[in-house]
């Protein structure tokens, strides 16, 4: 692994005029040039804060100029200048001998001019760090479309043992459709994998009008369907603590609707004459499954997610299960500098506070948008998550607030602990006896996260579509989720007329739709450790839809779309059942009625 670092091997012999002395044997040594490629070990490497942006909803944009989905980062700063750094805080009095050198250059190569004994400390020190920032593991994801008629059920929990796990992707495997997938995934950086294509379709018309002339402009949208992964990780006691996106689109049809847009074209003399003008609109229907969790793999264990959806124009049910399959990330790791127990320590600051998700949305909830813009049926919603900023500074302050002779630097996502070699000696006892105490405070720190599954479930009361959604998604407590489960597809909704001198024609409008359920949920505890569930967002749920024809002239027909839907925008405190459930229920708690009665129900265990 060394050898990596030596791409460019010069031996020089320097001796530069100068005279050793009974203290310095600098000039009795051979001054070797070497060059080490630091481009691998990106140590203060941050990615940027949109690296794990990703649009829940909506899958298809009206609007090319709409800002996409982010995954690129800048490759600006390699993020390797705290290598030198942390050599020169190490072995800094070495290097003031004549001769010596230790530069970077703008590539990521460290020139160093040194003997041969310089060189194998340095050597040592890039192969530690090397074997903790570029440590590795892997995450298996097995998806499954479970059905009765293929025999499949899902697992009876969101978290289920590897050996169960193992057993269950087998048998699944041989009875539906599986797709699998794997993950490399680092502790310093995302691991996105996008398997989307994108289709164009023509959704809406830009209608120009000048004097006795019309014509329809196309505007062509753009949807991205398929699967895209984004996530991020960070090693702790219990297992492997992620922030996990899982975007999932999936074509149901795509419809013609031929559109007359006529122009009326009048004149002082002449009665009005209609030109026809056909045109065609396409209506995308994209079902959607996706999920922003703040989550964790247990060791041993793996974790579970299941969605089913039964709408009027589409049903699927599937299961996701996500393994940890490689080895531990390692939490901390130190290196013995000298024979007087001197120690280099790097940790992962991850470990105390885990990587996170954050969502947000425009309406998707009452009391977040105006009023004329929820009326539209949904059509300004979106849902979107990024990672969060974390900041370990305070934990940092408490960690280090007695230590006396340790320096440390936080590089990144990396907490780098080192002595002062050159005075270690004096006082060598204390001086070890701090490093131990420092190393079993972090440990102390770090985060334990406790581990939910949560269960959301839209209820019809007395409908023969008794539960049209569902999903079943192991969260961290104290942490959100958002998840959106549905159908988009689009509508004539109203026409704007244009009129100029000699001419006038109907603009569709068209309108975005979304027929399901797309909801925020966080699960904490309160001062006395009681459960507390915010929850906002909703469903919206399409009952019927009629083409009304206008009769002819400039307007064609508007399609009108009928909805039930049920907003939430609450915090509740829970009270844990006999069965150790917590159950909230929003929305009619009846058992029939009203036949646009609707109500959700959320289990935590």
């Amino acid at each position: 692994m060394i050898a990596a670092f030596f791409p460019l091997l010069l031996v020089l012999p320097i001796h530069d005029g100068q005279t050793a002395t009974d203290d310095e044997n600098a000039g009795e040594e051979v001054d070797v040039v070497r060059f080490y490629d630091l481009s691998t070990l990106p140590m203060s490497y941050q990615p940027e804060g949109d690296a794990l942006r990703l649009t829940l909803l909506p899958q298809v944009e009206f609007d090319q100029a709409d800002e996409r989905d982010a995954y690129t980062e800048s490759d600006q700063d390699l993020g390797v200048s705290s290598v030198p750094d942390l050599i020169e805080q190490l072995y800094g009095d070495e290097f003031e001998y004549a001769g010596r050198r230790m530069r970077l250059n703008s590539d990521g190569r460290m020139i160093v001019r040194a003997p041969e004994a310089l060189h194998a400390r340095v050597a040592g020190i890039l192969a530690f760090l090397d074997g903790t920032i570029n440590a590795q593991t892997q995450i298996r994801i097995d998806v499954f479309q479970v059905s009765a008629s293929s025999g499949g059920a899902a697992p009876s929990g969101s978290l289920i043992s590897a050996a169960e796990a193992e057993t269950w992707v087998a048998a699944a495997s041989r009875t539906g459709r599986h797709e699998s997938y794997v993950l490399n995934l680092r502790a310093d950086r995302p691991s996105v994998l996008d398997l989307s294509r994108e289709l164009q379709v023509v959704v809406d018309y830009d209608v120009e009008i000048a004097q006795a002339t019309a014509i329809a402009d196309p505007i062509v949208g753009t949807a991205s369907v398929g699967t895209r992964i984004a996530m991020r990780g960070a090693p702790t006691a219990d297992g492997l603590a992620l922030a996990f996106s899982w975007k999932r689109g999936e074509v149901l049809a795509l419809e013609r609707k031929d559109i007359d847009l006529s122009t009326m074209v009048t004149a002082t003399d002449k009665p009005a004459q209609y030109v026809e003008g056909f045109s065609v609109l396409q209506n995308l229907q994209v079902m959607t499954r996706s999920f922003a969790l703040n989550t964790m793999i247990p060791r041993g264990q793996a974790i579970v997610l299941h969605s089913v959806v039964e709408l009027q124009r589409g049903a699927a049910s599937e299961v996701v299960i996500i393994r940890q399959v490689g080895p531990d990330l390692p939490i901390l790791r130190s290196l013995l500098l000298n024979d007087e127990g001197a120690e280099l320590v790097i940790a992962d600051l991850g470990s105390l506070t885990p990587p996170a998700l954050r969502a947000w949305g425009t309406g998707l909830w009452p009391g977040f948008v105006p009023r004329q813009l929820r009326s539209k049926l949904w059509a300004p919603a979106s849902l979107a998550v990024m990672s969060s900023e974390w900041n370990p500074g305070v934990l940092l302050d408490i960690l280090f607030d007695d230590v006396e002779h340790m320096s440390w630097e936080e590089t990144g996502r990396w907490l780098v602990m080192y002595p002062d070699l050159y005075s270690f000696a004096e006082r060598q006892a204390e001086r070890i006896d701090e490093q131990k105490q420092v190393v079993a405070a972090f440990t102390a720190m770090q985060a334990k996260p406790e581990l939910l599954d949560l269960s959301v479930t839209v209820y019809r009361p007395g409908h023969k579509d008794g539960t049209p959604l569902q999903a079943r998604v192991p969260v961290r407590m104290g942490e959100s989720c958002a998840m959106a489960l549905g159908i988009e597809d689009s509508e004539v909704a109203d026409y704007d007329v244009e009129v100029a001198q000699f001419a006038s024609i109907g603009d569709p409008t068209m309108h975005r739709l979304f027929d399901g359920l797309a909801i925020w949920i966080k699960p904490s505890r309160d001062v006395h450790g009681q459960l507390v569930l915010d929850v906002r967002g909703g469903v919206h749920l399409l009952t019927g839809r009629e083409r009304f024809d206008l009769g002819g002239g400039i307007s064609d027909f508007v399609e009108q779309s009928s909805f039930i839907h049920l907003f939430v925008n609450e915090v509740q405190r829970l009270e844990q059942g006999p069965n150790g459930e917590w159950r909230a229920i929003f929305g009619d708690l009846s058992e029939g009625g009203s036949p646009d009665a609707l109500r959700i129900e959320i289990v935590v265990r």
